[in-house]
């Protein structure tokens, strides 16, 4: 939703497309170096198998910024999504009504544990996918080439640069730190996340390509919801559809819905494990937690900013934290080399 402007705003230029392809690289590094760390402690989770490398006390407080970082990433959902849907569709409903009631919808899926979201998820990815892009693809009728030339106008460090301001879009890449734990093959996590993160790389580059060659790169450096502003753009003359916006917001809504039941889990999960007990309890009690993250940002500029925050440290959590596992655990010979030495890997 506000990918376009968060790039556009720090590159200043029409490359913003390029900024996504290079920041899908660098999060496709580090989605493979979680992939296949997990690997090594097959049907562990990295709340479990953190305490075997770095010890139980490091190991319980990273597993303890990782619930934090998730607990908070699904109060940015709830509360991005609770401002979306009080700009275009419920106006003089209170927030806080909506918050109450997507957090309960979520949470009956994420009760029903793992094997239900995954269920719930491939039923909706081919639905987001197909609407999305069809809706893109129709607003082209006003795309002009002109808007986004030059390329590299400014050379190549400003893309490079700017790629950190993707951070926040490409969040929630390090659940295969947990989800591999779950798979009936382990061995294809690496392919799994490499896929998993090229979805939204198609699918972002496609926005900006299509977005800033409509609106112009100035217009969308101004725009609060640059792809919501496009998609309200689109007519078509005689039509049978004349509000596209009301698809936009079915899938944009089933978007938040999977992201907010994904970190919700995560979560819950990793809370779960580390105090050993069971796992709806969590479920229940971290949504009043949940609750308040998401009424905390006093306005919209103070949510963004919030979730500006939240990419960065993501980034830190889900990219840098399984690389330095992954140093230690090879270093002291823990999971899979371990077996290996004793001849069972």
């Amino acid at each position: 939703m506000t990918l376009e402007r968060d790039v556009g705003q720090k590159l200043n230029t029409p490359d913003i497309w390029l900024s996504v392809l290079i920041a899908g690289a660098i999060f496709i590094f580090f989605g493979t170096i979680s992939a296949r760390l997990s690997r090594m402690f097959p049907g562990e989770t990295i709340f479990q198998y953190s305490k075997t490398i770095t010890g139980k006390f490091f190991g319980l407080l990273l597993s303890m910024a990782i619930i934090i970082f998730y607990t908070f990433i699904s109060g940015y959902e709830v509360r991005i999504l609770s401002e979306l849907v009080h700009t275009y569709l419920l106006l003089r409903t209170p927030k806080e009504v909506v918050i109450i009631i997507f957090i309960c919808v979520g949470t009956y899926l994420v009760v029903g544990g793992i094997n239900l979201i995954a269920r719930t998820f491939q039923l909706y990815l081919p639905v987001i996918l197909i609407i999305l892009l069809s809706i893109l693809f129709m607003g082209m009728i006003e795309f002009e080439l002109e808007n986004l030339m030059p390329v590299l106008g400014k050379g190549i460090l400003p893309v490079i640069e700017s790629a950190k301001a993707t951070s926040l879009s490409f969040i929630g890449f390090g659940v295969i730190a947990v989800i591999t734990a779950f798979m009936k093959n382990p061995g294809k996590a690496v392919n799994a996340v490499v896929a998993g993160i090229a979805i939204p790389i198609v699918v972002y580059v496609i926005s900006a390509i299509i977005i800033v060659g409509v609106l112009t790169i100035d217009e969308v450096k101004t725009l609060t919801w640059p792809l919501a502003s496009f998609v309200n753009a689109i007519e078509y003359p005689g039509g049978f559809v004349e509000n596209f916006q009301v698809f936009f917001l079915i899938v944009w809504i089933l978007a938040i819905y999977t992201t907010f039941v994904g970190t919700h889990y995560i979560a819950s999960i990793g809370l779960s494990q580390v105090f050993n007990k069971d796992f709806g309890i969590f479920v229940y009690a971290l949504n009043p937690l949940i609750y308040i993250i998401a009424l905390f940002p006093g306005n919209i500029m103070e949510t963004f900013s919030m979730g500006s925050r939240l990419g960065y440290i993501g980034l830190a959590i889900e990219g840098l934290v399984p690389v330095v596992l992954l140093i230690i655990a090879r270093i002291r010979k823990k999971g899979w080399y371990k077996r290996k030495e004793g001849g069972t890997g």
